[in-house]
């Protein structure tokens, strides 16, 4: 019995120990250096091959994107669509647009202040996060109607407050 026990117990760990070796093959080493800047010193650590190789294509990626940038003297990502990267990038608003854009910032939020709290929410939540009536009709419980009459009645009255400015 006490034989027994004790060849399942050096075989337990030795099968133990030829995982562990097995999932030390498995693993590849990289350089912390390489991926981020803040390591001073080289430090290696194990990571399984599946990250490596990740690792590896995201590298690729980059240096893909650099290359671009370089060769098609581009000075915004090449990953926005349809020119809007280089019009972000390249205009600048003149003084007075952005004079002029201050100064309706702060008649819009001169009218918001005029509104009761539930229709300065509905409005903000129907125009600026873009949910639809219904939508605040569920999350605030109410009917359809009711948030439609609060936000036609809220925008009537932020209209009255803007002409004032006019």
């Amino acid at each position: 019995v006490r034989f027994s026990s004790l060849y399942h117990k050096t075989t337990l760990l030795s099968t133990v120990s030829n995982q562990k070796k097995e999932s030390r093959e498995n693993m590849a080493k990289i350089n912390m250096r390489d991926y981020y800047p803040f390591y001073e010193q080289d430090e290696y650590v194990e990571v399984s091959d599946e990250l490596a190789a990740e690792m590896a294509q995201w590298e690729r990626t980059e240096r893909s994107q650099k290359r671009k940038k370089y060769r098609y003297r581009a000075n915004y990502s090449l990953d926005w669509g349809k020119g809007i990267g280089q019009y972000v990038v390249f205009r600048s608003a003149a003084p007075d647009e952005y004079y002029e854009k201050v100064i309706t910032h702060e008649q819009l939020r001169t009218a918001l202040a005029t509104l009761s709290p539930k229709q300065r929410q509905r409005i903000y939540a129907h125009y600026v996060l873009g949910l639809s009536q219904a939508q605040i009709a569920r999350c605030v419980g109410v009917r359809v109607s009711a948030v439609s009459k609060s936000i036609y009645s809220g925008l009537v009255r932020m209209e009255k407050c803007l002409k004032k400015f006019f």
